[in-house]
């Protein structure tokens, strides 16, 4: 490796991010590596996108006790502006994980593991989804409590209570094991697309 190489890795290291949605099993997991320069907005549209959110709600990064997120929408003292930050600026000096949350009304709370990626390319294309398992909650399902109910429900179609969660949710059927990586790094990956995210959301 020359030495402008090695400049690179240091200024910006990959990080591997393994996102898990806290209380609920069998467990939705998606791993992501992601460059150290990405702003917080951006890392936390990559997250919501990865558990198949379209990021209509709020969310927020909270590392070391200390919160991040949008501070243009009604903010608490205690937010930082998250488009000040970098991943590199939380995960530096060894930070193990952080949480993320989505929806303060559903509630979705996530654990986010993260590991400094010495050996990977830092000219390939980031970020990347790698591996994953299960369907993330649909958006506005009402939490834990609604997600539970919506999975029995479109799993019995003579549930009184079928067409009407079917027509909702906009299909005749829900499948809780279904992950595609490749519709992820499709949304994450298309620079247009994902800036659309980054600013619609």
């Amino acid at each position: 490796m020359d030495d402008s190489v090695k400049v690179i890795l240091k200024k910006t290291p990959i990080y591997s991010l393994t996102i898990s949605l806290n209380h609920w099993k069998p467990r939705i997991w998606r791993r992501l590596w992601i460059k150290g320069n990405m702003k917080l907005n951006e890392v936390a549209t990559v997250l919501y996108l990865s558990m198949g959110w379209d990021g209509c709600h709020l969310s927020e990064i909270t590392a070391r006790g200390i919160n991040y997120g949008d501070r243009t929408i009604d903010p608490p003292d205690n937010l930082l502006e998250w488009t000040d930050y970098t991943l590199y600026d939380i995960a530096k000096n060894g930070l193990t994980q952080f949480k993320f949350y989505y929806d303060f009304g559903d509630g979705w709370e996530m654990t986010v593991k993260v590991k400094e990626e010495r050996k990977l390319d830092p000219k390939a294309s980031y970020p990347v989804c790698v591996n994953g398992e299960n369907a993330g909650p649909p958006e506005d399902v009402g939490g834990h409590p609604g997600f539970d109910h919506f999975i029995k429900v479109m799993k019995d179609k003579k549930h009184s209570e079928y067409k009407e969660l079917s027509e909702w949710w906009g299909d005749d059927s829900f499948d809780p094991t279904y992950f595609s990586i490749d519709e992820v790094n499709c949304l994450i990956q298309d620079k247009e697309t994902f800036q659309e995210f980054v600013n619609n959301k």
